[in-house]
């Protein structure tokens, strides 16, 4: 957490980043494309793992707060991938075991496309360490918004002989 009367560098921004906006996404995930049940379509779940800034995103030269912000809007653009999904077995007849819902990772296709506010990051020349905090928690905020505001993704599959009792023409004479 940035503090006030302290430099603000390019690690501490990035460690701040990761630690504020990212890791509660990442440890809000219970599954992903290597930890998931067999009730689960995986191939719709991604590694549990997304891309993290680096000091080499934020240039050399004199950092503008205009940089910050878009460097750091689009990494939390990537952490709406860590979304609710539903897993179960359906059975024959449309009911459903093991149904439950659950933060996944999935393909970064699920990725939502959100306005983040700048707050008062880009106003004036000076960030302040306020300023710069209250801009993580909006990140966070609003990308955990997709968490439980956007639609559920349902990854529930079929028992095992579904597709030849349920689905094949066979089945259905």
């Amino acid at each position: 957490m940035v503090t006030q009367n302290t430099d603000i560098t390019k690690n501490s921004l990035v460690d701040d980043f990761i630690n504020n906006v990212k890791l509660p996404a990442y440890n809000s995930a219970v599954y992903w494309n290597s930890n998931y049940p067999s009730y689960i379509q995986s191939s719709q779940l991604g590694d549990r793992d997304v891309s993290t800034p680096t000091t080499a995103d934020i240039p050399d030269s004199v950092v503008t707060a205009s940089t910050i912000v878009n460097v750091f809007k689009a990494y939390a653009k990537v952490t709406t991938s860590y979304r609710l999904a539903r897993s179960g077995l359906i059975l024959d007849g449309g009911g459903v075991s093991q149904d439950s819902t659950n933060v996944c990772r999935l393909l970064d296709s699920y990725q939502v496309n959100y306005v983040y506010s700048d707050g008062d990051v880009i106003s004036g020349n000076t960030i302040t360490a306020n300023s710069i905090n209250s801009f993580y928690t909006n990140l966070r905020n609003v990308a955990a918004a997709a968490q439980t505001t956007e639609t559920v993704i349902d990854l529930r599959v079929c028992h095992s002989s579904c597709h030849v009792s349920c689905h094949s023409s066979r089945g259905r004479r």
